[in-house]
């Protein structure tokens, strides 16, 4: 795409398109124009978050695993004590 506009802005300079107008239908030649600017911080931004999701969801499914483990042991240590106290 760059090299295509700085092409179109080299015929421009050279004077391609006034040599190719045709005097019946006259056409005023086209500006030159730069590369257009491009802005990465979206795409720097969604990749940052896909890096960081999993790490999150990791983190967060140890502490959960953790949590329903020592619930569980809990749960299991009340129902023996309830046992014996019967």
């Amino acid at each position: 795409m760059q090299d295509d506009i700085l092409e179109r802005n080299k015929e421009i300079e050279e004077g391609v398109f006034k040599a190719t107008n045709d005097p019946k239908r006259p056409l005023v030649p086209p500006r030159g124009s730069g590369p257009p600017h491009l802005n990465f911080a979206p795409f720097e931004n969604a990749v940052d978050a896909l890096t960081r999701t999993p790490r999150n969801t990791a983190r967060r499914w140890n502490k959960r695993m953790q949590r329903r483990s020592s619930s569980s042991f809990r749960v299991a240590r009340r129902s023996q004590q309830n046992t014996h106290r019967q």
